[in-house]
């Protein structure tokens, strides 16, 4: 008798495993063609967009500055970031040796005008003694040749100087434009 009951016993559970699996789960579950839906009310307001970007800035004007002739720079006469005129001096190189070719230059030039006086004058002389023959004709075209040289020199050096002026005025270096620095 046991082995049957046994038997009896595993049936019933089996019955009532079974009878517990139904498909009756429509309580539970909601029908496939609802859909769930969220309701807004609408209104306006303001809103600010704002947006950051990676970029670059350049200069529209730029200036490289650089020296035009050589020496020492004696002082800096700015303050790096400031807003600087054009034409600030902006460096001072030491001047000494091109304030001495200036002068230098400007004594040749004073000499040289000096001649072009003495040249003229003889070539002057000679041009009226070579009408009564008191001198040769070579002597009389000798003096306007040196006269004409005299002139000549008087020009090299007008420019000598105007060369040695530049320069001294290099030795301030000069903001070519206006702005930062």
């Amino acid at each position: 008798m046991g082995k049957r009951r046994y038997y009896v016993f595993m049936l019933a559970l089996i019955g009532l495993m079974l009878g517990g699996c139904t498909q009756d789960n429509t309580a539970v579950s909601k029908p496939k063609n609802e859909v769930e839906v969220g309701a807004y009310t609408l209104k306006a307001e303001r809103l600010t967009l704002q947006q950051e970007l990676a970029g670059r800035t350049k200069a529209t004007l730029s200036a490289e500055i650089r020296p035009q002739v050589g020496g020492i720079i004696q002082s800096r006469l700015f303050e790096e970031g400031s807003f600087v005129k054009k034409d600030t001096v902006l460096y001072q190189i030491e001047s000494s040796s091109y304030q001495a070719a200036y002068d230098e230059a400007k004594a040749a030039l004073n000499n040289a005008e000096a001649a072009v006086e003495a040249a003229r004058l003889k070539s002057e002389r000679y041009s009226d003694l070579l009408k009564i023959e008191g001198v040769s004709k070579q002597d009389t075209e000798d003096a306007k040749v040196a006269y004409a040289q005299a002139l000549a020199t008087v020009q090299e050096k007008r420019a000598a100087l105007e060369s040695a002026k530049i320069n001294l005025e290099y030795t301030k270096i000069k903001a070519p434009i206006s702005g930062q620095i």
